[in-house]
């Protein structure tokens, strides 16, 4: 339930984004800030009521394995379906079935591509909150 709320709320956004007209590219580039802050707080806050109940692991592996099985599929109803590392603290995690970009078609290459940007947004917020609410402060994303 909570997935399919998170998915209409983005897909608000980004509706509202993208038709219409007076949108300039500054206001995008400020709808998406605001839908990445929007997950940045959702993430944060999950992390600290998973805290609450629980004590939270501190290694670095043991942060993204949690991320992986238990954070995954709190917010978006399964694993991640790989989790590679290079064994010097970089992790690629890859959902391949993500089910908000499932829906974009690819007969309009651009037009799916800003909805796609659009609609990550969140989700990258999401985990950023959650790495910082376990106290990793420095990651990137791509």
């Amino acid at each position: 339930m909570c997935q399919l709320l998170i998915y209409e709320l983005v897909a608000i956004v980004e509706l509202t984004d993208l038709s219409s007209e007076k949108d300039s590219e500054t206001s995008g580039a400020e709808n998406h800030a605001k839908l990445e802050a929007l997950g940045y707080e959702v993430g944060f806050r999950f992390i600290e009521f998973v805290a609450q109940q629980r004590l939270l692991k501190t290694e670095p592996l043991e942060i993204i394995k949690f991320i992986c099985r238990e954070f995954w599929m709190e917010v978006f109803g399964k694993h991640i379906d790989k989790l590679q590392t290079n064994h010097r603290g970089v992790f690629v995690l890859k959902d391949n079935s993500f089910k908000w970009t499932s829906h974009l078609s690819s007969r309009n290459e651009i037009s799916a591509r800003k909805s796609w940007e659009t609609i990550i947004k969140f989700p990258c917020g999401l985990l950023r909150g959650a790495l910082l609410g376990h106290g990793v402060a420095h990651f990137g994303s791509r």
